[in-house]
């Protein structure tokens, strides 16, 4: 009984430092990291909560591990999101270059294949921006 109540305080614990950790990666990460994601965001979103998880999660590792783990991860995240401001290269070879679904009153089926966004999935995206007629739309780029 005293080894699942350790436990419980344990987690209780590193529940909260990692809980803080996150909350200041984040800061630190910018509002980038919660609207907009591309690829490589998510990617680091999900590698941040898993490493929150596994932090909080496992009694029998330091939590300083996953503090420590938190701070460089994010640290490697603000550090590419630095250079992709610096240099266009490293911001096309992280985001992905622009593809153009939609131009000249047609839909670019390669395109659409490509980045696999149906006609429907544009059509949503384009009324969710207020533009109800395709008439009026110039060309639409992801």
């Amino acid at each position: 009984m005293n080894t699942k109540n350790g436990d419980f305080m344990q987690i209780l614990v590193r529940s909260i430092l990692v809980f803080v950790m996150l909350f200041i990666v984040t800061k630190f990460l910018g509002k980038k990291q919660l609207q907009h994601l591309t690829m490589y965001d998510y990617v680091i979103g999900i590698t941040i909560g898993s490493i929150a998880a596994d932090g909080i999660i496992s009694v029998d590792l330091p939590v300083t591990n996953a503090l420590l783990a938190l701070v460089i991860f994010g640290a490697i995240g603000y550090g590419i999101s630095y250079l992709t401001y610096k240099d266009h290269d490293v911001l096309e070879t992280v985001d992905g270059q622009p593809v153009i679904l939609f131009q000249d009153g047609k839909f670019i089926k390669n395109n659409l294949a490509k980045t696999k966004f149906s006609v429907a999935k544009v059509l949503e995206y384009c009324r969710l921006k207020g533009c109800f007629d395709l008439a009026q739309l110039d060309c639409a780029i992801l």
